[in-house]
Order: C-alpha cells, then structure tokens, then sequence
C-alpha cells in the first residue's frame, strides 16, 4: 500500500516524504513529479540527491546511505535554474501502475484526521 511504502522509506531510510512536502510547500503536481523523478532515477541506478551513476541495487543503495543521499536534491540547485525534476515530463507516472502516486495524498489526509483527533 501507499502508506507502507511511505512509512518504510521513513523509518529505513530517514526519507519522510510528508514532512518534505510541508517544508518545500509542494502542491499535487510537485508531489508527482518528484516522486516519478525518483522512481525513474533509481531505476535507472542514479543517486536521486547527485546522479551518480551506480552498477547495481546493491551499489546505489550504499552510495545513497554512505553519502546521506536519501534526500531530494536541492532547490535550486548549486549551478542555478530549476531543479531536474521539476521537469513537465516527470508529471507522466514513470509507472502506470504505481499505486504511491495516487495514495499518498490520502495518507496525509489521514495523518491529519489522527492529529486532530489526539
């Protein structure tokens, strides 16, 4: 589910992706568009943070935990303009089939429900 995999990515990897769209302000559309970006970068066997490129799973994962990059890059970047994966094309789902890109608005909706309520 949605939230499983957004609750694993935090407590495995310190990647909170709720507190990253408070902070950053994102809308929907941010919301997708990174996350695709960091579907089709991993994918792809690139660092999210730097684009490293890596030779397998294995390879980026401890690059990413080594590096401290499980962390989407900066906005804006070192070199100025936009960053990658603010990029229109990344507003296409890197999968048609992936069910985060359509539940982790509900996920928050729910985490607020659980505030006001405790």
């Amino acid at each position: 589910s949605p939230q499983a995999a957004l609750h694993f990515a935090k407590e495995t990897f310190g990647f909170d992706f709720h507190q990253i769209r408070k902070e950053r302000n994102f809308d929907f559309y941010d919301s997708l568009k990174i996350l695709n970006f960091i579907r089709k970068e991993t994918a792809a066997l690139r660092c999210m943070h730097c684009g490293a490129q890596a030779n397998s799973a294995d390879d980026l994962l401890q690059h990413m935990r080594e590096e401290s990059h499980f962390k989407i890059p900066e906005d804006p970047p070192l070199g100025g303009g936009e960053p990658a994966w603010k990029a229109e094309s990344y507003l296409t789902p890197w999968s048609m089939e992936d069910p985060l890109l359509f539940g982790f608005e509900e996920e928050e909706e729910f985490e607020g429900e659980r505030e006001e309520v405790g």
